[in-house]
C-alpha cells in the first residue's frame, strides 16, 4: 500500500505541473486527474486504517489532502487560460 500511495501522491504533483503547461480544456484535464489522483491517496489511507497499518501520520495526510482537494476544485473551476492567438501582420 505505501508503494501505491508514493504513486499516487507523485501523479498529483505531475499532472499538476504538467496542466500548468498547458491551456484551455488540456490544462483543466490535467487537473481533473490530479484532483482523482488525490481522491486515491484518501481512499488508500482509509484502506490503510481498515487493515490495521495505520499511523500518527494519517490524520495529517487527510488534512493535506483536503486542502489539495480545495486548490485543484477552484483550479478546474476558474475560468479556463485563453490560447494565443497570432495577430496578423500588416502589409504595407
Amino acid at each position: 500500500m505505501a508503494s501505491q500511495l508514493r504513486c499516487a501522491a507523485l501523479s498529483i504533483n505531475l499532472n499538476i505541473a504538467e496542466g500548468t503547461g498547458r491551456f484551455g480544456k488540456d490544462e483543466r484535464k490535467f487537473f481533473i486527474t490530479a484532483r482523482g489522483s488525490a481522491f486515491e491517496c484518501a481512499a488508500i489511507l482509509d484502506a490503510m486504517q481498515q487493515v490495521g497499518v495505520a499511523n500518527s501520520g494519517i490524520p495529517a495526510g487527510y488534512e493535506l489532502l483536503h486542502r489539495v482537494v480545495s486548490m485543484l476544485t477552484k483550479m478546474i473551476n476558474k475560468p479556463p487560460t485563453p490560447t494565443l492567438t497570432p495577430t496578423p501582420t500588416s502589409q504595407r
